[in-house]
């Protein structure tokens, strides 16, 4: 897999890596215990909203959830 430079220098992340580093940016619907009123927005469409606006992804980390019902 060929890895595009951005402009500062890293190597730019596909979703197929971010999916690989960062599962949890994939999730298609929100947690289960979510308010109703809770408006989901999944991460993914804000990465490829930030991609279409010239912003590319050059690091991602996941972090651990503290509630072991989030996990």
């Amino acid at each position: 897999m060929q890895l595009s430079q951005s402009s500062f220098g890293g190597s730019v992340l596909s979703n197929q890596q971010l999916r690989q580093l960062t599962p949890s940016a994939f999730a298609a619907e929100p947690f289960a215990k979510c308010s109703a009123r809770y408006a989901y927005i999944p991460t993914v469409d804000v990465i490829d909203g930030l991609r279409e606006n010239g912003f590319v992804p050059t690091f991602a980390k996941q972090s651990a959830a503290r509630s072991e019902e989030k996990r």
